[in-house]
C-alpha cells in the first residue's frame, strides 16, 4: 500500500456514517469506461449521528444513465425518487445535457416532477414538467412562466458532477467559484471542489482503495465523493442525505 494512503483503522468521518453499509455491498467487479455509457444506481439514505450512533436509513433511489452524444456534448438521464412525510415520494424524472469539461458544465434539461403515493399512483394535481437552459451569468427555467437565477462562473448540478468527476483525474485539484444547480432547483452558487486523497477501507470484508473528494460553498455543508481506483462513484456522503451505489436496487414504475 501507498505511504500516502491513509491506513485502516478509524474511518473519516463521511465514511462513519456509511459503515454498516461498507460492510454489506462489495466491491463492484468488471470494467467501467467514465468516458462511455455507463448507467449506475444509488441507494438514498439518511445518515447521521445521535447518541454515539450511526444512522443510514433508507430513503429513496436514484439511477443515473449517461451516453455520449458527440461534439462534447454528454446527456444524462436520472429518476430521483425520494421519501417524503408519509407514504409518499417526490419523484424527478430528468433529462440533461452536459459539455465534457472538468465540471460537466450544463447546457439545458427537461424535466418531470410529481408526488407520488405509496400506491405508486401520482398525487393529483402535482406532476408539473420544465426545461431550463443556462446562459450567460444565468440559468433560465421555463415552467408555466420564465424565471431567471444569476449564476456565478460555471454552471453544473449535483447530478452531472457524478459525471465529472468519474472522468477526473486523482491527485490536487481546486475546482473554485462555480454554481451547482442542486436537483434541478436550487442554484448554489461560490462552490469548491477539492481533492481529499486515497484512504483503504473494508467493502463486505476486502481491502479497497478510495479517493476522496469535497465539495464546499456558501449556502451548504460539505458533500464528499467517494470513488473506487476504476473512477467509479460509489458514495456520495452529504451532512444529512447520502447515495450509496447499489447496482441490484430496483427504481420502482409509477402507474399511469
Amino acid at each position: 500500500m501507498s505511504p500516502d494512503i491513509q491506513q485502516a483503522g478509524p474511518l473519516p468521518e463521511p465514511l462513519a456514517n456509511i459503515r454498516s453499509y461498507l460492510g454489506e455491498l462489495a466491491p463492484p467487479a468488471g470494467g467501467f469506461d467514465p468516458d462511455g455509457e455507463w448507467t449506475a444506481t444509488y441507494s438514498i439514505r439518511l445518515t447521521h449521528r445521535a447518541r454515539g450512533v450511526d444512522h443510514c436509513s433508507p430513503a429513496g433511489v436514484m439511477r443515473a444513465v449517461r451516453r455520449p452524444l458527440g461534439d462534447g456534448v454528454t446527456q444524462i438521464t436520472v429518476i430521483h425518487e425520494a421519501a417524503q412525510g408519509g407514504p409518499t415520494f417526490d419523484r424527478v424524472e430528468a433529462t440533461l445535457t452536459c459539455h465534457r469539461d472538468e465540471l460537466s458544465t450544463l447546457r439545458g434539461w427537461d424535466s418531470k416532477t410529481r408526488i407520488v403515493r405509496g400506491d405508486r399512483v401520482t398525487r393529483p394535481g402535482t406532476e408539473f414538467r420544465a426545461r431550463g437552459m443556462v446562459g450567460e451569468d444565468e440559468i433560465v427555467r421555463i415552467s408555466g412562466g420564465k424565471r431567471s437565477h444569476p449564476a456565478e462562473g460555471r454552471v453544473t448540478s449535483d447530478w452531472c458532477l457524478i459525471d465529472a468527476l468519474q472522468r477526473t483525474p486523482f491527485g490536487p485539484l481546486a475546482y473554485e467559484g462555480f454554481t451547482v444547480l442542486e436537483e434541478l432547483d436550487v442554484p448554489r452558487a461560490g462552490q469548491r471542489l477539492t481533492y481529499r486523497g486515497p484512504v483503504e477501507v473494508a467493502m463486505a470484508g476486502e481491502p479497497i482503495t478510495l479517493h476522496g473528494f469535497e465539495r464546499t460553498g456558501r449556502g451548504v455543508l460539505p458533500t464528499t465523493y467517494w470513488l473506487d481506483e476504476g473512477h467509479r462513484v460509489l458514495f456520495v456522503v452529504g451532512a444529512l442525505r447520502s447515495y450509496l451505489f447499489a447496482p441490484d436496487l430496483e427504481v420502482p414504475e409509477v402507474i399511469e
